[in-house]
C-alpha cells in the first residue's frame, strides 16, 4: 500500500516503510490548489462509483484518481451538477503530468481529502486559471459573473443582468458557434427586458423590447417594426408603410399602391361619412356589372347641373301636345356619360 505525504505525494509500496511515518497516510488536511486532467464518466470502466461523475485531479505533479466534486444541491429531487473541464491543449504541444499547470487548459480546482484521507479527494471549488484573459477594472463595481461552455451570465453593479451567448471554443480556442456568438437577453435595473440576436443593444436587425416605465412592447425584424404602446398599436414596415390603431381610429397608409381584394363579398361601413377620393381619378363599379348608387338625394359634381352631353337626343311632348325629338344644347360641364 502507497504512503500519502502532507503535500499530497504518494510514496510507493516498494519503498521501506522504515522512510516514512504511517500516521502521515490520515494528514492530508487543508486545501491543495489543483488542476483537472481528466472527466470519468459513470459508463467509463475507470470510475468506482457507476452513477456519479469522477475526475483525475492533478496536486503538485500527483494524479488523484476518483475524485468528486462538492454540489450546491444533494437532493433525491433536488441535484445540480457543473462538469469540470479536464485537459485537452497544452501550450507546449504535449501532455503529460510533468508539466506546469499554467501550460494545460484543464480548469483550476481546490481540493481537499475527506477526513485527511488521499483516496478520497473533494473538488470544493475552482482557481483563477493563470491564463485567463478575463480581466477587470475598479469601475466594473460589484458585480456576478460566470461564463460556462459559451454562454456568459452576468448581474452587474447597476443591477442589470446579462445572458450573452459568448461562442463555445474548441481546445485551440477557435469560436464554433460564429453566427450565434452576440445575441443577448438582458433584464435591466430599471425594469426594461430586451431579447436581441444582432449583439448590439438597441439594435433593430432582430430585436424585442419591454419597456416597463412606459409600458411599451417594441418588436424589430430586418427594420420592419410592430409598436405597442399607451396610443395605440403601430405596424410600419421597412418601406414606411404603415398601419395604425388609435384612439382617434384606425389609419392605413402605403407609400405606393394600396389594394384591398376579397374573393367573396367585401363591405366598407362608416356610422359616419364615408369618402372615397383619388386625385389621379376615382373608379366606382365594373363595367361587367351593375353598380347601384343608393341615398335619398344623388348629388353628382357637388351637386351640378344633371348628367347631360351636348348633341344628346332626347324626347318630349310639343305645345300641341305631340311627340317632338330635341337636341340637348345645355347641360354638366363635370358630369358626363360614357
Amino acid at each position: 500500500m502507497s504512503i500519502y505525504k502532507k503535500d499530497g505525494g504518494v510514496v510507493p509500496s516498494s519503498i521501506p516503510r522504515t522512510v516514512m511515518n504511517r500516521s502521515e497516510h490520515n494528514k492530508l488536511f487543508g486545501v491543495f490548489r489543483g488542476q483537472v486532467i481528466r472527466v470519468i464518466y459513470p459508463d467509463e470502466p475507470e470510475n468506482t462509483n457507476k452513477k456519479r461523475i469522477e475526475y483525475v485531479i492533478n496536486v503538485r505533479g500527483q494524479d488523484y484518481p476518483n475524485a468528486i466534486s462538492i454540489k450546491s444541491l444533494g437532493g433525491m429531487n433536488q441535484q445540480s451538477e457543473t462538469i469540470h473541464k479536464g485537459v485537452e491543449k497544452s501550450t507546449t504541444g504535449q501532455i503529460n503530468s510533468g508539466q506546469f499547470p499554467e501550460n494545460l487548459d484543464g480548469e483550476m480546482v481546490y481540493v481537499m481529502f475527506i477526513e485527511g484521507h488521499g483516496n478520497i479527494p473533494l473538488i470544493v471549488g475552482c482557481a483563477e486559471h493563470p491564463r485567463s484573459e478575463k480581466k477587470f477594472k475598479k469601475e466594473d463595481g460589484r458585480f456576478d459573473r460566470e461564463e460556462f461552455n459559451g454562454v456568459e451570465f452576468l448581474v452587474d453593479k447597476d443591477s442589470n443582468y446579462l445572458i450573452k451567448q459568448t461562442g463555445r471554443k474548441d481546445p485551440e480556442g477557435k469560436v464554433l458557434n460564429e453566427a450565434g456568438v452576440g445575441s443577448f437577453v438582458k433584464m435591466s435595473g430599471n425594469g426594461d427586458v430586451e431579447i436581441n440576436t444582432h449583439g448590439t443593444e438597441g439594435s433593430a436587425d432582430l430585436r424585442m423590447k419591454l419597456t416597463k416605465a412606459d409600458k411599451k412592447m417594441e418588436f424589430y425584424a430586418q427594420e420592419n417594426k410592430v409598436i405597442y404602446d399607451a396610443s395605440g398599436v403601430s405596424i410600419v414596415d421597412k418601406n414606411a408603410n404603415e398601419f395604425k390603431f388609435t384612439a382617434a381610429g384606425v389609419e392605413m397608409k402605403a407609400v405606393d399602391a394600396f389594394k384591398v381584394a376579397a374573393t367573396g363579398d367585401a363591405e366598407v361601413k362608416a356610422d359616419g361619412m364615408a369618402k372615397f377620393e383619388g386625385t389621379g381619378g376615382t373608379d366606382v363599379g365594373s363595367s361587367a356589372s351593375a353598380t347601384n348608387v343608393n341615398g335619398t338625394t344623388v348629388a353628382l359634381a357637388g351637386g351640378g347641373a344633371p348628367v347631360a352631353k351636348l348633341g344628346s337626343k332626347c324626347i318630349g311632348t310639343g305645345n300641341l301636345g305631340a311627340p317632338t325629338v330635341s337636341t340637348i344644347i345645355e347641360g354638366s360641364s363635370k358630369v358626363t356619360t360614357a
